[in-house]
């Protein structure tokens, strides 16, 4: 929203952060940091949103990967399963 609307958060931005309280303009301060902020939180949305693309096609991936072998996944699991029985067994004394 940020994006499409910047001089709309800006103003808004200006307005609830740097009130001027003789009517007049905005201090620099408040102008240079309300300009830098709305393009701050597009970066890091953007950011998030590049971050849970690769997450997903690396999950897509593994998900693809083992199923695409399932011999050698259920190998694998048979082997485990046999693993706990064994340490399920009760000690004989």
């Amino acid at each position: 929203m940020s994006a499409t609307r910047h001089a709309t958060a800006q103003s808004n931005c200006e307005s609830s952060f740097f009130p001027s309280v003789d009517g007049s303009n905005t201090s620099a301060e408040g102008q240079a940091l309300c300009k830098i902020f709305p393009w701050i939180d597009v970066g890091i949305m953007g950011g998030l949103w590049v971050v849970l693309a690769i997450a997903q096609v690396n999950f897509w991936m593994y998900h693809h990967s083992f199923h695409s072998k399932p011999s050698s996944v259920l190998f694998l699991y048979d082997n485990f399963v046999i693993f706990l029985r064994a340490r399920a067994r009760p000690r004989e004394l």
